[in-house]
């Protein structure tokens, strides 16, 4: 788990550059960035791989959760079946729910 959150964080760095600090250390970002930051440090230095993925989980939730209504909507235009996998009965509620609060990143 340490090795694929570093590769993790890496990856992100690599990707968005010098952007990524400033994504990180938003001040709206602080609740998601300091879960993710002490999952890291649970798993580490306690060695507790449940907890610490726990709240890891968290963390990249409160991090990334105001994507996930872009991300639906582009997989729903260009993967072939998921527009119809999307609108059967109990994901439709979870997409509908997820694409109703949706918000710019700011």
């Amino acid at each position: 788990l340490a090795l694929g959150n570093v590769a993790f964080l890496l990856g992100l760095s690599l990707l968005m550059g010098s952007k990524v600090v400033k994504f990180f250390f938003r001040r709206e970002k602080v609740v998601g960035t300091s879960a993710f930051f002490c999952g890291i440090a649970v798993i580490i230095l306690l060695g507790w791989p449940f907890v610490g993925f726990i709240i890891e989980l968290y963390g990249v939730w409160k991090l990334f959760a105001a994507f996930l209504p872009n991300l639906i909507a582009s997989i729903q235009y260009t993967v072939p079946g998921a527009n119809m996998v999307m609108n059967t009965w109990p994901i439709s509620v979870a997409v509908g729910a997820i694409k109703e609060n949706r918000r710019l990143p700011l």
